[in-house]
């Protein structure tokens, strides 16, 4: 990820508009109002913003819906959103990179998912392309090896056959590509065989 020296500063700020949240006052300073405060709509869905925020880093896509299922108005909505953007407190780039690395490091998800769920908050297909281009083969490839060695010991007892597909549909699941599927199944797996009642051993 990359580093962002100003997030002190931001989160430093969030804890100060917190702060005044939880006194009974407004998110923003007075001093800040001309900026950060039109109207008494504008001034709530600026507080809902920041309340969400404080638990965690929000794509500005999520802001959008946690106002509509609230009934703020769409222009009002957008001007929110708009300071909050330029004040850094919203940005996309940054969520898409915090959002990848944790979903990576908790959930072993590959290239494929991590595009899923990143589109399915709200980000554009650019951000995406960037922040995924920052995974390299050889670490989509470690990744999914460290997965299916967690994996492979409970597979292997529905025998060799089961154990192929079970752990070929757990990787591509959790949106690795095929050739790196086809690739870890064989490492992990490739040593397996049907042995018959004779002792015979078989493909």
């Amino acid at each position: 990820m990359v580093p962002d020296d100003d997030l002190p500063v931001r989160l430093a700020a969030l804890a100060q508009a917190l702060a005044r949240l939880e006194a009974g006052g407004s998110a923003t300073p007075a001093s800040d109002q001309v900026i950060l405060e039109r109207t008494e709509e504008e001034k709530a869905a600026q507080d809902v913003c920041v309340r969400l925020l404080a638990g965690r880093m929000r794509s500005r896509a999520e802001l959008a819906r946690a106002l509509a299922r609230r009934d703020v108005p769409e222009e009002v909505v957008a001007t929110v959103l708009d300071r909050l953007t330029h004040l850094r407190l919203i940005n996309d780039a940054e969520f898409a990179r915090a959002f990848v690395a944790d979903a990576r490091r908790g959930r072993a998800l590959g290239r494929a998912a991590l595009g899923i769920e990143l589109r399915g908050r709200g980000i554009t297909d650019d951000i995406v392309a960037d922040v995924l281009a920052d995974i390299s083969d050889d670490d989509e490839y470690a990744r999914a090896r460290a997965y299916a060695a967690k994996k492979v010991e409970t597979v292997r007892r529905a025998g060799p056959a089961a154990a192929r597909r079970r752990l070929h549909a757990q990787l591509a699941r959790r949106g690795y590509g095929a050739e790196v599927v086809r690739a870890v199944v064989e490492e992990a797996l490739g040593d397996s065989r049907d042995i018959g009642a004779g002792g015979d051993v078989s493909a």
